[in-house]
């Protein structure tokens, strides 16, 4: 075949006699790279679209007939305690990675990365079993979006009392770069302790001496022996 011809796909999704260009609005799919997947309910895949002036890379959603790009939740909150809607709602993803999920547990994470709307391409971590990004309260209860974990906390188990302590990288709703730890359990950074509440932490940091410490989010540092952290 010519090489110059133009590519296209055909969606052959409901049987051979309803063959059909494989579009999304006025956008032709002209490729897709690795097989499709599912995430909680949706069918998902890798694809390249083709655009006025070039190629671009988005993940598909094959899940009901009409084709969409897939996209960070449109319900995407930006804080915990108003309806207020986060800047990256509707954010579409520009690719993920299904080969290789990070296993926390019973729970996998897919690694991607998505299109910040103001912003250049960032990473994103979708929770498999909800199909859903991973939100974290940080300062003044606004959420940050978890973008990648640390693997110093993958690879040994920290914890604070019966919680097991998980270190992120986050971003703002402000664009700025974070990190915030949480609670593997309850998928939260804010610990309760009694009748009361630890302050939000950053990272967990390895001591000279050993032992294991909280950096807590207000730059005031406090110490936390590792008695199961």
């Amino acid at each position: 075949m010519d090489g110059n011809v133009p590519k296209i796909v055909i969606d052959a999704r409901q049987g051979f006699n309803h063959l059909k260009i494989t579009k999304i609005a006025d956008q032709n799919i002209i490729d897709f790279f690795a097989a499709p997947q599912k995430i909680d309910t949706s069918f998902l895949q890798n694809a390249f679209l083709k655009t006025l002036e070039e190629t671009e890379k988005r993940v598909i959603d094959l899940t009901k007939d009409a084709l969409k790009i897939y996209t960070l939740p449109a319900d995407l909150k930006s804080s915990s305690i108003n309806e207020e809607h986060s800047v990256y709602k509707n954010s579409p993803i520009h690719k993920l990675k299904f080969s290789n999920p990070i296993t926390i547990g019973e729970e996998e994470f897919i690694v991607g990365k998505f299109i910040p709307f103001r912003e250049d391409i960032s990473s994103i971590i979708i929770q498999k079993s909800n199909n859903r990004p991973l939100p974290l309260e940080g300062g003044g209860h606004k959420n940050e979006l978890v973008t990648a974990f640390n693997f110093k906390t993958l690879e040994s188990e920290f914890f604070l009392g019966n919680h097991r302590i998980i270190g992120t990288f986050t971003l703002t709703e402000d664009y700025k770069k974070e990190e915030l730890i949480f609670s593997f359990q309850k998928q939260k950074s804010w610990l309760k302790f009694g009748d009361e509440f630890l302050p939000i932490f950053k990272q967990i940091v390895t001591l000279q001496n050993e032992k294991v410490g909280l950096v807590v989010y207000l730059k005031s540092g406090v110490y936390l022996p590792n008695q199961n952290l």
